[in-house]
């Protein structure tokens, strides 16, 4: 990858905030010189272009101390461990002897650090026990323009150096992981080929406009969908016959085993109800045709009521076989009855003599099958009911 990655921090028209600053005393003790120990240099609070500076007095670094500046976690530092005052040219050192305010060097390396990202300086090789130097962090909020123009010149970046583009070999992240952009630009493309497969699995399954028309086995939706039409088309004969058995609101209803549209027939049967219906009691209202037998209690041919016989002696009530309800009596003195099945007296009796209270009616529900006779006692003015023919 091929950009511009060395800026000239003294350039006017390059808009660079100096940020933090932090001076580190060596003396061999941890974090300050002491071999295998780091120290904090800087924490990042947002994410970024950045530009690091080192200045300060010649390091008295031996043959096999090192000092390398990094970030905390990270595979690598981002100025590679050296022993030489100029840290193999990506970290400039002033050797005037003194800490001073920051001399901006003209070719300083910018680096895409993140927030949270905590920037240190680890010692390695052998303890180092005296000297100053100084690191300054610059900001850079646009970052530096990608021609040669103002102080800056093209170069290129190795692959993997820089830790948020990633290299060509970062393997694809998870969706909404931490990664490279490599790694999340791989992610893109292969979600891209997985949805550009989708959509022509889709294209096929919904068809073209020349499909025919679906009859059976697969089809696409627009076969299908013009299957459908051709079944509707063929339905409508189905779809009149239909409408004929209906019938219409206007049919005349139909009350009677006869021929007739539902319509009619629902109406027949609404108006036979409604001829039934009582509205005050909320219920139907039946009416008997024939009355029932009260002996059998089952509906007869015979017309209601019953035909009375008065009798103030002994007589005949009845000259064939018939049915008797009951009687009233009239007056009374000492007077008795006894009743037969018979058109006269001697046999036949259905009970044993009888001394009724005037003014009383005494049912005697009774079919005799020859006549019926009364046999009375005393004096007795009597009214039976009966009815010609036997009742079942």
């Amino acid at each position: 990858m091929t950009r511009s990655n060395i800026l000239n921090l003294s350039d006017p028209g390059l808009d660079v905030a100096h940020i933090k600053a932090r001076t580190i005393t060596l003396d061999g003790t941890t974090g300050n010189g002491q071999n295998g120990s780091n120290e904090a240099l800087f924490k990042v609070e947002e994410d970024g272009l950045y530009a690091i500076v080192a200045k300060g007095v010649v390091l008295p670094v031996g043959a096999s101390a090192t000092i390398a500046v990094g970030i905390a976690g990270a595979t690598g530092a981002l100025i590679p461990a050296t022993n030489s005052v100029s840290f193999a040219n990506n970290i400039l050192v002033d050797k005037t002897g003194t800490l001073t305010a920051p001399t901006v060097p003209n070719a300083t390396p910018f680096y895409t650090l993140l927030a949270g990202q905590e920037i240190i300086i680890t010692f390695a090789g052998a303890d180092t026990t005296s000297g100053q130097v100084q690191f300054d962090l610059y900001y850079l909020p646009f970052g530096p323009s990608a021609d040669a123009g103002s102080g800056t010149s093209a170069t290129t970046t190795a692959d993997g150096a820089n830790v948020v583009e990633g290299s060509v070999n970062d393997a694809i992240v998870s969706a909404g992981a931490v990664g490279t952009i490599s790694a999340k630009l791989r992610r893109l493309t292969s979600d891209t080929g997985a949805s550009k497969t989708d959509l022509d699995n889709i294209a096929t399954a919904t068809g073209a406009v020349g499909d025919s028309a679906y009859s059976s086995g697969n089809g696409s939706i627009i076969s299908v969908l013009k299957g459908l039409s051709a079944s509707f088309t063929t339905n409508t004969t189905n779809t009149t016959n239909l409408n004929t058995v209906e019938g219409t609101i206007a049919d005349a209803a139909v009350v009677s085993d006869a021929n007739g549209t539902i319509s009619a027939k629902l109406r027949g049967l609404i108006k036979i109800f409604a001829d039934v219906w009582d509205s005050t009691l909320h219920g139907f209202g039946v009416k008997w045709l024939q009355q029932l037998d009260i002996i059998n209690d089952a509906t007869s041919s015979y017309e209601k009521g019953w035909t009375p016989v008065n009798l103030t002696g002994s007589g005949q009530i009845l000259s064939a076989p018939g049915t008797i309800h009951g009687f009233f009596v009239n007056s009374s003195t000492a007077g008795t009855v006894r009743i037969a099945d018979n058109t006269a007296s001697g046999s036949g009796y259905l009970g044993g003599t009888i001394t009724p209270v005037v003014g009383n009616f005494y049912k005697y529900p009774a079919n005799v099958a020859t006549g019926g006779y009364v046999i009375t006692g005393g004096t007795i003015d009597v009214t039976f009911f009966v009815r010609s023919g036997t009742q079942k």
